[in-house]
């Protein structure tokens, strides 16, 4: 069985919308989560510490995104540009070295 997309100014135009869509929503929760890091106060690192850490590094991730969407909702860039800049950053994977779970109080 062959999978079919629309085709034509629709298919592209609902195409483009699910791909804005979910890019704003990732970009949305990685923000948050972020967010999250800094009022805790835990596991950040440069620019709001003197150290390079992991989560100086997945900083990166926010301007590939701001670019993709802005091109994408221009029509100049499409799926290769995501699959691309997924394989280019694919974040930060966790270590249970790097960050070990906590330990309960008392």
């Amino acid at each position: 069985m062959r999978l079919a997309l629309p085709s034509g100014a629709w298919g592209e135009q609902a195409l483009r919308g699910w791909l804005l869509t979910s890019a704003i929503i990732s970009i949305t929760l990685g923000l948050l989560h972020h967010a999250d890091h800094l009022l805790r106060g835990n596991h950040i690192g440069w620019p709001f510490s003197p150290h390079v850490t992991p989560f100086t590094f997945s900083l990166a991730v926010y301007p590939l995104y701001l670019a993709g969407i802005y091109w994408t909702a221009r029509g100049r860039l499409w799926t290769g540009y995501w699959l691309a800049a997924t394989f280019i950053y694919p974040g930060p994977t966790p270590s249970p070295t790097a960050e070990p779970p906590p330990q309960p109080a008392g």
